[in-house]
């Protein structure tokens, strides 16, 4: 990875200082909409089932009880919310977490367009569209559950170009790694989704490949 690869990763990060410093010095938070009836009480509860070094296996704050480590929303596997939840105070864990994917997201789409032999400035700005456009936008307000897993789509169409180029076990193993991910974020129909986008990808560079030759 170049160096300048490394300027660009921390110019998304100034945009998204600049139009959301509010959200990053804790000033004001994602606690509107399904954030506060929802998600923020389930990241909570999460966050004190993981300090004890136990699953949330059942809450006793929800009707007459419910388990929720089967409400799959909750992304009681997935690494991001396990580490950030971890380490950092609940309201910073869930702002920090959703401004960190943001970034993430653009990161990982700029690096598949620079897969695609894209030049510099091409994949910059298409990746701040991407950062601010409207997949992303939703999630200020509505389920954020989402972009845990539609971020990971632009790797895994990275690593099935380098799958089908080089034919390396390692790239199958990394592609079915965020796969799991993408599962264990918590939205299965995203999920499937982009599975199944990432088969017919690999489907089509296949034939057009072979076509090709």
């Amino acid at each position: 990875m170049r160096k300048k690869h490394f300027l660009i990763f921390a110019l998304f990060a100034a945009l998204l200082l600049i139009f959301f410093w509010k959200l990053a010095i804790l000033q004001n938070s994602f606690l509107s909409g399904d954030h506060r009836e929802q998600q923020y009480p389930w990241a909570k509860f999460y966050q004190e089932q993981i300090r004890n070094f136990t699953l949330p296996w059942w809450t006793s704050d929800i009707h007459s009880g419910f388990p929720i480590l089967a409400e799959g929303q909750i992304g009681a596997f997935y690494p991001l919310n396990y580490l950030f939840f971890l380490l950092l105070p609940a309201k910073a864990a869930y702002n920090y977490l959703i401004l960190f994917q943001y970034w993430l997201g653009a990161v990982l789409f700029f690096l598949y367009l620079r897969r695609l032999k894209l030049s510099l400035f091409p994949s910059f700005f298409a990746a701040v569209i991407y950062l601010f456009g409207s997949t992303q936008g939703g999630y200020f307000y509505y389920n954020y559950i989402s972009q845990k897993t539609v971020i990971w789509l632009p790797l895994t169409l990275l690593l099935i170009d380098r799958l089908e180029e080089n034919k390396k076990w390692q790239d199958a193993f990394w592609l079915a790694a965020v796969f799991a991910v993408q599962i264990f974020a918590g939205y299965l129909q995203v999920a499937v989704y982009s599975v199944l986008f990432s088969i017919l990808y690999f489907i089509g560079l296949f034939y057009f490949h072979r076509q090709a030759y």
